[in-house]
């Protein structure tokens, strides 16, 4: 209440003025280009051949899916196995070890895109699916910060997606808590 203003020129309020119309009105066109461009986006990602395979992951939207799409990319022989795609992806810790030293880092040599497409659907899977929830929570209860637990479960997301994704099959919740079972995983006891 007690602010005073830099000036009262009428000059500059009113150039000012103007140039906030004219940001305002690029704003604007541009949030209607934008909005063509996600309906687009929408529509193609529907028609693409991996679609199916990604679009029953609980909690991924058509933008998710297709950020997933995107970084999983065309070309199934470009990572020969899911911990080359994981460490690919910036995921995967770095692990430095000399002589009786042991460090564990995170990747810096990564696409940050696609690192962080798994990493927020790892967040928005802890909403839709239990499991993901019970390994989220089993992670902070070994004193994990929500960070590095949403980086362990975006770890283990890829490994099922991979799977998905080279064997050309959809993502199935119920063979998956199966095989959590089959392996007496203890995330099987925490659902």
């Amino acid at each position: 209440m007690t602010a005073k203003p830099i000036t009262s020129d009428s000059i500059v309020l009113e150039t000012n003025a103007r140039l906030c119309q004219c940001f305002a009105a690029q704003i604007e066109l541009l949030s209607k280009v934008i909005n063509g461009y996600d309906a687009e986006i929408e529509k193609k990602v529907c028609q693409h051949v991996d679609y199916a395979i990604v679009k029953d992951l609980p909690g991924a939207g058509v933008k998710s899916c297709a950020r997933i799409i995107a970084s999983l990319g065309d070309d199934r022989q470009r990572c020969r196995s899911v911990k080359g795609f994981q460490a690919a992806v910036g995921i995967a810790p770095l692990t430095i070890q000399s002589g009786n030293s042991l460090k564990v880092a995170a990747r810096w040599a990564a696409t940050k895109y696609i690192k962080q497409t798994f990493h927020e659907y790892a967040g928005l899977s802890i909403k839709k699916c239990g499991w993901a929830k019970a390994y989220y929570e089993l992670q902070l209860s070994r004193g994990k910060t929500p960070q590095k637990a949403k980086r362990a479960l975006a770890f283990k997301w890829i490994r099922i997606i991979y799977r998905c994704w080279q064997n050309h099959q959809p993502y199935n919740e119920a063979h998956y808590l199966n095989r959590l079972q089959l392996t007496h995983s203890p995330l099987s006891k925490a659902i």
